[in-house]
């Protein structure tokens, strides 16, 4: 099992320079960095149905605000015993620093997406599935 989300996050990182990828997301969450616990702090989720697209340069998210994501860095891979993981710095559609990132918790056999900025982010729940093992 391991060895396959190592795997399929390869695969994703290999996938995404090439062409693009969409994503579906079944709830997401908001979330508050408390500077005096040092944790986020996150809200109840709520059900959505929005797609990302992930392409070679870019991350484009199907809400409301049809968020725009341009890569400026690969963060690269980070990986220990209990997720995999792919950061991107990214510059979004109102010229805000972000980081989106891609999560793959391997006890949970669970996947989400963050959005981050400096005291707010976005979790997004990627349907089961899809697991990202389409991706490969």
């Amino acid at each position: 099992m391991k060895k396959l989300l190592i795997t399929v996050l390869f695969s994703i990182s290999v996938f995404i320079s090439f062409c693009q990828v969409k994503v579906e997301t079944y709830k997401n969450q908001v979330g508050y960095w408390n500077q005096y616990k040092n944790e986020w702090e996150w809200d109840k989720a709520s059900f959505n149905n929005i797609t990302f697209t992930l392409g070679k340069t870019y991350v484009r998210c199907d809400d409301e605000a049809n968020s725009f994501y341009s890569i400026k860095e690969d963060l690269g891979a980070d990986n220990t015993s209990t997720y995999k993981a792919h950061g991107w710095k990214c510059i979004d559609e109102k010229s805000r620093n972000c980081i989106v990132q891609l999560l793959l918790y391997t006890e949970y056999n669970l996947s989400v997406i963050h959005v981050m900025y400096n005291n707010k982010a976005i979790r997004y729940y990627v349907y089961k599935r899809e697991n990202l093992s389409d991706l490969d």
